[in-house]
């Protein structure tokens, strides 16, 4: 039972620490960490997704390389500017972060002078020297 008259939930709430109410009232009014879950969440999905799937480059843009959730990029357009959607560096330290957006993207055109990483499977082999 309240005693001071107050709802029990209430009462609860404003027994908190200082710096754990303000933390809770935060995320009530903006809500980022539950956006930061939910992009994990979306994180998982694509990447069982994108396991599954295959894809193929489009001639003229090139191969895909990832499909970045449109939370993530404002997130990260907001917080470091959107040109780092354009820098190398930062793209791959994405990737690495967050494995669900990579795909799995085979070119369009045959590879020629292929050298396989096993050379113990090779059956035949000829040399030209």
């Amino acid at each position: 039972m309240a005693t001071n008259g107050y709802d029990p939930f209430y009462e609860g709430i404003m027994a908190m620490p200082g710096g754990t109410l303000q933390a809770c009232l935060d995320e009530f009014r903006k809500g980022h960490v539950r956006d930061r879950v939910m992009a994990e969440v979306q994180h998982t999905e694509l990447g069982q997704h994108h396991d599954k799937t295959d894809y193929k480059s489009v001639e003229g843009l090139g191969q895909l390389r990832c499909r970045i959730p449109v939370q993530d990029y404002h997130h990260y357009g907001q917080m470091y500017g959107y040109d780092c959607w354009n820098d190398q560096a930062f793209l791959d330290t994405y990737e690495e972060s967050n494995p669900g957006v990579k795909v799995n993207c085979g070119g369009t055109k045959l590879q020629f002078g292929y050298v396989p990483y096993d050379k113990s499977k090779v059956k035949y082999h000829k040399n030209f020297g």
